[in-house]
């Protein structure tokens, strides 16, 4: 165990020795990949800036800004990318969870739910990486999902740092 703690100061040391600009640039950086590729631990990341801005090694401010724009701006990538491609560029990547009905489903769920799931979307762990494929598919209008997705990762981040 003391080979651990050993090595985790150690690792703080040397964060602590580096410009807190590649550290914000990391954490914005991390925020924005878990919406582009899913399976990358974003949560895990805002907690962890939030721990570095908590013991001093970076700023509060300026760590929470970086994460919130990385996680509204790879959200907001993914919806565009849907927005302007449409369902067949989806389908075409033969992905087993983005097919014809998971498709229909999701867009009749979005139809009427479609405002709140942006907004809570962070919330929903497994679901939150799908929703601005199914807004761009569904057509949202950008400012109203540009708005929602401000205000859903500002609350999410939030309650996590």
């Amino acid at each position: 165990m003391e080979y651990f703690t050993e090595l985790w100061n150690s690792f703080l040391m040397y964060l602590n020795d580096q410009p807190p600009g590649w550290i914000y640039f990391f954490l914005c950086f991390g925020a924005f990949l878990e919406n582009v590729f899913p399976p990358i631990p974003g949560d895990t990341l805002i907690v962890f800036g939030a721990y570095l801005a908590g013991i001093g090694v970076i700023a509060v401010w300026p760590a929470y800004f970086a994460m919130w724009a990385g996680s509204a701006v790879g959200c907001l990538l993914v919806y565009g990318v849907a927005f302007w491609k449409g369902r067949p560029f989806f389908l075409r990547l033969n992905l087993k969870f983005l097919n014809e009905e998971n498709l229909d489903s999701a867009e009749t769920w979005f139809t009427r739910y479609g405002d709140k799931i942006v907004v809570f979307n962070r919330f929903l762990p497994t679901v939150r990486a799908f929703v601005g494929i199914v807004a761009g598919i569904s057509r949202m209008h950008p400012v109203r999902m540009t708005l929602y997705v401000l205000v859903g990762t500002f609350l999410w981040n939030s309650l996590l740092v």
